[in-house]
């Protein structure tokens, strides 16, 4: 049994992710019968009766068709996808974590400065 590894560009930052690996990722089928992608964070989809198309299906070209295709993975494949996923997620979080202990340490030192001069923040 293979699997469809479906992905969406975001038109506005040109970022690509799989569909699924975001919470808020949606799959529809519309009443003409395509499937069609909707983003319930932010109300964007790919077209085709959402208000905001921002969103764009992407594929792999080939060389027989004139359209891109849907990848299909092995179950093998998709649990490696699944793991690189699963690293990439928790190194953003690391990041995250990260830049927001940076903010929260440069706004206690701007406390203790302020205090110091008699100022004081709530």
């Amino acid at each position: 049994m293979h699997f469809p590894i479906i992905k969406v560009r975001d038109k506005t930052t040109g970022s690509i992710h799989i569909v699924g690996a975001d919470s808020h990722d949606t799959l529809r089928v519309g009443r003409d019968g395509h499937i069609k992608y909707y983003n319930l964070q932010n109300g964007e989809g790919t077209g085709g009766g959402y208000r905001y198309s921002g969103y764009e299906f992407v594929g792999e070209e080939d060389e027989l068709s004139s359209l891109p295709d849907v990848h299909f993975a092995s179950l093998d494949e998709l649990l490696e996808i699944m793991k690189e996923e699963a690293e990439l997620s928790a190194e953003q979080e690391r990041l995250l974590r990260r830049m927001f202990a940076d903010i929260w340490s440069k706004h206690d030192e701007e406390q203790e400065a302020s205090a110091k001069r008699g100022f004081v923040h709530s």
